[in-house]
């Protein structure tokens, strides 16, 4: 995206998505997500050691036909719920299975989506 940053409307309602690049399988790709998705996204690059460009990959090899940056929000979304889950015996989040990015991919079992929605979101190299 060239030029300066596109500043929010007055009148939008909720969060402004951030349009960032990743790098997944040697090409350039951007994914739009709200601040606290990125802010969720870097906490999980921390606790695995691993890049954003590296879990963008993960997802990317497992999402099916879904939307890169959906597929994100959803592994987002269910590795913190993995880290919410009770298990019997646990004790805090690392007992929890809290570092195990596989559970937070479980859902992209090579699955397609239902939706139709399978443009690529690609910006152009």
């Amino acid at each position: 995206m060239a030029g300066k940053p596109r500043k929010p409307r007055p009148d939008a309602a909720g969060p402004q998505p951030i349009c960032r690049n990743v790098i997944v399988g040697g090409r350039r790709t951007s994914l739009r997500m709200e601040a606290s998705m990125w802010t969720a996204l870097a906490e999980i690059c921390r606790r695995q050691g691993l890049t954003t460009n590296q879990i963008a990959g993960m997802v990317d090899s497992r999402r099916g036909r879904t939307g890169l940056t959906a597929a994100m929000r959803v592994m987002i979304i269910n590795y913190f719920q993995a880290a919410a889950a009770p298990i019997v015996g646990a004790v805090g989040h690392d007992d929890a299975g809290y570092r195990q990015i596989d559970q937070a991919l479980r859902g992209f079992a090579e699955t397609d989506d239902e939706s139709g929605d399978d443009e690529p979101e690609d910006e152009g190299a």
